[in-house]
């Protein structure tokens, strides 16, 4: 993923990204969220992050720590922004209503308006085990706690949980000898281990062989797309697990 990319969730479709510095980013079925800004250089101690939701629901769960002042987490929607420092929070917004609401699973959320020059105004702070809501610009209502049950509930709805390694490896396996019984009838005009660094050059081409490091559990061909990480299986235009330093291998 890069700054400035547009990740768009249909009915049934569920994102979880892992970005370089760790921090994890689940958006859920039927959303829009841009990635307006993501900088981090741990050398110069800069981090910034700004993401923008135009409908739906993100959770994030921040690995790293931001101080507000020279770096920043936050998520915005058209007419409300979240401030973090390092916590687990889901944000919704309905474009319909145009109501935002902010749910706190660890940590607090600074949340408030979006002023006119880029500020926070009527800031409330949403801590653990509760919610806060906005609609059309309106000041933030007093967070309330949400039942334990009801939290555990959306707890479960909003993450994509790891596959475990097991699950992993077997499915690295089969994927190897399904390719190693189908080589004899590919043709052999088809070039293999073609690779871009470049996402672009891929648009409108189909990625049907990965390359999966480290050896020895991981084949070297395969079916789907493959995003540059250990332990990412990826079938046909669906991603399991994303990270950020894409290498797509075209066969």
């Amino acid at each position: 993923m890069f700054p400035k990319d547009t990740i768009i969730t249909k009915k049934n479709a569920r994102v979880k990204i892992v970005m370089i510095d760790e921090n994890i980013i689940n958006i859920s079925p039927k959303s829009k969220i841009t990635i307006e800004k993501y900088e981090y250089e741990p050398s110069k101690d800069k981090k910034e992050v700004l993401l923008n939701v135009i409908f739906g629901k993100i959770r994030s769960k921040i690995k790293q720590k931001y101080n507000g002042k020279s770096s920043k987490y936050e998520v915005k929607t058209k007419t409300t922004v979240a401030g973090v420092r390092g916590t687990d929070f889901l944000l919704t917004y309905d474009h319909q209503t145009k109501q935002t609401t902010i749910i706190t699973f660890e940590g607090q959320v600074q949340f408030g308006r979006l002023g006119l020059n880029g500020g926070v105004n009527s800031k409330v702070l949403v801590s653990v085990g509760q919610m806060s809501s906005s609609i059309t610009g309106a000041a933030p209502t007093k967070p309330v706690r949400i039942p334990k049950s009801e939290l555990k509930q959306i707890n479960r709805q909003t993450q994509l949980n790891e596959p475990d390694q097991a699950s992993v490896n077997d499915s690295m396996l089969k994927r190897r000898d399904a390719h190693i019984e189908e080589e004899p009838r590919l043709n052999a005009k088809r070039v293999r281990n073609r690779h871009s660094r470049d996402p672009a050059s891929c648009e409108g081409k189909r990625c049907d062989s990965i390359i999966l490091p480290p050896p020895p559990m991981a084949p070297t061909t395969g079916s789907g797309l493959y995003i540059n990480q250990p332990n990412t299986i990826c079938s046909s235009q669906l991603c399991e697990n994303f990270k950020t330093n894409l290498n797509i291998v075209i066969e």
